[in-house]
């Protein structure tokens, strides 16, 4: 950014979100509205194991051993070639390009944007085809349950213990995991617990999430699922913790067909010679948080199949046909 004379710098949320970096923020002048447009930096690895990159046909992909990362590098790439094109357009509206942090931990550095003064936000994410937009995304929470039971010899005395993964594995069993009809999700994700063989154990945790496009909905979910946990502890003569994540709720995300938000998505997509089409997304994105704070956003596809996957790719073709969007964006955003 600032090899291309474009004012950019991190911002402090690093500290905040336990990042080891803070989000960059580039912004160029303009006249008119004020638009942002939001990738993230952060991919699902690490990145401790390099990513061996093949280019065949107009394809990017891997060798198979890591991810790809275009979910979200496609997006950057695309990001920073429309900035380079903009910054010599005239009569163009004020553009803030924010490469964010901590996205797929659900950390975001995203809520501690400051966007005063923003008329609009994009978040791009690096899945599905330039031209998709997203319209409703799924709210999410996530919650830590830990089990409190009493240790006792296995083989002694094992009708003295209060075994806290059987107590933990009677809940798991009884919760209605997977999809619903209506989108909810449930799901448990990481599971430990216990010492030894030979020792009933005392303690036992998990941890999972709800997903809804209805914040009642998501909050009926934890209900719920504490109940449950409850009922299954009296059983087993267990105690239990249970507590949502952070103490935070990301609520879902809807956008109207009839905001001014949603007319200029469509017409920058008319003018990049794209399909335009609105979809639901089912997963949870930096939209939800920017749409909370305020801020009329829309999410926008940027690229890319299978993501999170080592089977992801990418085509040539649609980071080109997304830094043109980007720039029909914010050659729309004046007219509304």
């Amino acid at each position: 950014m600032e090899a291309d004379g474009i004012n950019a710098g991190f911002d402090d949320s690093g500290k905040r979100t336990g990042s080891n970096s803070g989000n960059l923020i580039a912004r160029i002048e303009g006249a008119g509205r004020h638009i942002m447009f939001i990738a993230h930096m952060d991919t699902v690895e690490t990145g401790s194991e390099a990513v061996r990159p093949i280019v065949s046909n107009g394809k990017i992909y891997t060798d198979g051993s890591t991810i790809l990362g275009a979910d979200n590098k496609s997006a950057i790439a695309a990001l920073l070639e429309a900035m380079h094109a903009m910054k010599g357009m005239k009569n163009m509206p004020g553009v803030t390009a924010v490469f964010s942090t901590g996205e797929e931990e659900g950390e975001m550095g995203a809520k501690h944007l400051d966007i005063n003064g923003i008329d609009y936000a994009f978040v791009i994410e690096g899945i599905g085809k330039p031209g998709i937009f997203v319209n409703k995304i799924l709210g999410h929470a996530q919650f830590e349950v830990e089990i409190m039971g009493r240790a006792t010899h296995a083989a002694k005395e094992p009708e003295k213990g209060r075994n806290a993964i059987k107590a933990a594995a009677l809940a798991i069993s009884k919760f209605r995991l997977g999809r619903r009809s209506n989108g909810d999700t449930l799901n448990v994700g990481a599971i430990s617990g216990g010492t030894f063989t030979n020792v009933v154990p005392a303690k036992a945790a998990f941890t999972g999430e709800v997903r809804s496009f209805n914040r009642l909905n998501m909050e009926n979910m934890l209900r719920r699922t504490e109940a449950v946990v409850a009922e299954c502890c009296r059983i087993t003569h267990c105690k239990y913790a249970f507590k949502i994540k952070s103490n935070e709720i990301v609520d879902p995300f809807s956008v109207s067909q009839r905001s001014r938000i949603f007319s200029i998505a469509k017409a920058a997509a008319k003018a990049g010679g794209m399909r335009f089409e609105a979809e639901k997304l089912y997963a949870t994105t930096e939209a939800n948080v920017l749409a909370k704070k305020g801020v009329e956003t829309i999410c926008m596809f940027g690229g890319g199949a299978a993501p999170h996957s080592v089977s992801e790719s990418l085509l040539v073709e649609d980071m080109v046909r997304l830094k043109s969007l980007i720039v029909a964006v914010a050659k729309s955003a004046n007219k509304y």
